[in-house]
């Protein structure tokens, strides 16, 4: 990944500490990209949001599936574990983060599309 869109990445998770964990993934799940904190490998979320699946396991963790639109997916863990977020890059590839359970998951899908749409224009 460029200089540039980890900088953008760097940028987002200062601005929103309740974001914890990024990742780029692509649309057959493939893992790209991911904070070093975070191993989101076989988790499948992509998939889990274009078949509008009603949860997704990520590291163990069942998150329900809280809202699927094409351009946005937020799932929560029903047991205060915190929220999955993840937006679009491109046709294939898709901006995923944890949101902390004290963060706010539609503020965070904000600052997540900010982030996204300032990546895009750099990958």
């Amino acid at each position: 990944m460029s200089e540039e869109a980890i900088n953008i990445i760097s940028e987002l998770m200062a601005s929103n500490p309740t974001i914890t964990a990024l990742a780029i993934v692509s649309s057959n799940d493939q893992v790209l990209w991911q904070t070093p904190s975070w191993n989101i490998q076989d988790s499948k979320i992509i998939s889990a949001w274009m078949k509008r699946k009603p949860s997704v396991v990520v590291q163990g963790v069942k998150y329900s599936t809280f809202q699927a639109e094409p351009e946005k997916f937020i799932a929560k863990n029903i047991s205060g574990y915190g929220y999955i977020v993840a937006t679009p890059l491109t046709n294939e590839l898709f901006l995923v983060a944890y949101v902390t359970p004290e963060g706010d998951p539609k503020a965070a899908f904000v600052d997540l599309y900010d982030a996204a749409i300032r990546i895009r224009k750099v990958i």
